[in-house]
Formats: structure tokens, sequence, C-alpha cells
């Protein structure tokens, strides 16, 4: 008669090897999560940079970018990470006020912090250029580390540029 099944060894080494492999595996496992979190959010800002601009040059009017909690109105008091809206700016001063909404950005889930050296908002005018409100966005992440810091660079000449 063969038995079917395993033997208290067996089972013992298969449960030792499967907890080396955890112990090892999931700080990897959180790292990447955490640095593919921080990076997919600093893409979602890049490319409502990249629309941004693209439109300004499509429709040769200004559109710009501004902070925003409801996602109706622009807020200065507001942080990046709790949203934006891309709309053309008629008059050219960063605030929406009857004016088109073109795209908008709910805030961003994770525990990430955006900081923006260039100001409240970002414009792009008919040639795609956004003199004035150049500067470099941040994205950091909760804990701290370094490792995760990501940026977006805005030239005045309007090009954006990821780094990490």
């Amino acid at each position: 008669m063969k038995n079917k099944g395993f033997t208290l060894i067996e089972l013992l080494v298969t449960v030792v090897v499967m907890s080396i492999l955890l112990t090892v595996g999931i700080p990897s496992f959180s790292r990447m999560i955490i640095n593919n979190s921080v990076n997919a959010d600093r893409d979602f800002l890049f490319n409502s940079l990249v629309y941004a601009r693209s439109e300004a040059i499509k429709r040769g009017r200004k559109i710009s970018i501004c902070k925003s909690v409801n996602l109706t109105t622009c807020d200065n008091s507001a942080d990046w990470e709790d949203g934006w809206i891309v709309f053309e700016d008629t008059n050219g001063n960063g605030a929406l006020l009857n004016e088109t909404i073109l795209r908008v950005q709910q805030a961003l889930k994770r525990d990430i912090s955006v900081s923006f050296d260039g100001g409240n908002f970002v414009t792009f005018d008919g040639l795609g250029k956004s003199p004035g409100t150049s500067g470099t966005f941040t994205f950091n992440h909760s804990s701290g580390d370094a490792t995760y810091k990501r940026t977006v660079t805005l030239s005045s000449t309007g090009r954006s540029r990821k780094a990490s």
C-alpha cells in the first residue's frame, strides 16, 4: 500500500523555504508598488502638460492648467495632488472664468505629494510656449525615501521633461 501525502519533514522544509522567499520578496514587491505609483502619478501630470501644449498649438489660443479640489474651479490654496483642470484660458489669467474645460484630473489617491516651484498654474500660448510659468514639479512619497522622488521639468519653451 502506497502512502499519499507529505511527511512532516517535507512539510517543514517547504514552510521554511516559503518563509525565506516571502521575507526576501515582500519588501521588494512593496518597493516596486510604491515606485510604480509615483511613476504613474508623475505620468498623469506629464500627459496633461503635453496635452495642454498640443491643444494650445492646435487651437492657436492660450491653454492653462490650474490646481483644483472640486474640478470645476481653480483653487490657488489647493495642492497639485488634489487634482487639476486643463482649460482654454481666453483671457490668459490662469483662472477658470466661464471658459471651456478640456480635461480634468482627480486627486491622486496614493500617498504622493506634488509641489511646483513655478506658481499655481501653467499657461501655454498659441505657439506652445509657457513663458513665466516654467519650473519643476516634484513628486514625493509620504515615506520620505528619496529613491521615490520624481520630477517633471517645464521649460519656458513649453517642453516638458520627466526625470527620476
